[in-house]
């Protein structure tokens, strides 16, 4: 079967805030959730728009997610884009 989308998703969102941590200020990051979080990815990498209105938006509605709903593939390659805009000092 599939892994669980709701763990896999909570990990990725993980990743991306551990990411974010080293590269913005712990203050703009850390109590960020929900859209404000989405938002935050959108501001701070490519392409715009994606986390608040493209496949990004599964890291939101996976917590609520059947099992067995298989994540996007679009979402890990979104979130692999983010973290090389963040490598590269955007």
């Amino acid at each position: 079967g599939h892994p669980d989308p709701q763990a896999t998703a909570a990990a990725l969102s993980a990743l991306l805030k551990r990411v974010a941590l080293l590269r913005h200020p712990r203050t703009a990051v850390a109590g960020l959730a929900g859209t404000a979080w989405l938002e935050f990815l959108d501001r701070t990498g490519p392409p715009p728009g994606e986390f608040c209105q493209g496949a990004g938006q599964v890291l939101l509605s996976a917590p609520y997610a059947r099992t067995g709903t298989a994540l996007p593939e679009a979402l890990f390659d979104l979130a692999r884009r983010w973290i090389e805009a963040q490598r590269a000092g955007r």
